[in-house]
């Protein structure tokens, strides 16, 4: 399956956006990593970390990408 650069993840795969902010934080927990920490490892400013976590922000498949990449792990490890 393609996506299209920008293309809202839970959008396609109906995964809510709560999901995926909780798993986020949950990985980001288990690796002792501060919403600061993971901001920096991604390129974003860490209260868009805490948004997404909240599920109050859109996730594209490229913040998927990075968020995992920072995270160290696949970006399917990030949908339950």
């Amino acid at each position: 399956m393609a996506f299209s650069p920008g293309e809202s993840v839970y959008m396609i795969f109906a995964v809510n956006k709560n999901t995926i902010g909780r798993k986020v934080r949950q990985l980001r927990h288990i690796r002792r990593l501060t919403q600061a920490d993971l901001a920096e490892l991604v390129g974003v400013d860490s209260s868009h970390i805490g948004k997404i976590e909240r599920g109050e922000r859109d996730v594209t498949t490229a913040m998927i990408e990075k968020i995992a990449a920072g995270l160290q792990v696949k970006p399917k490890d990030l949908f339950p």
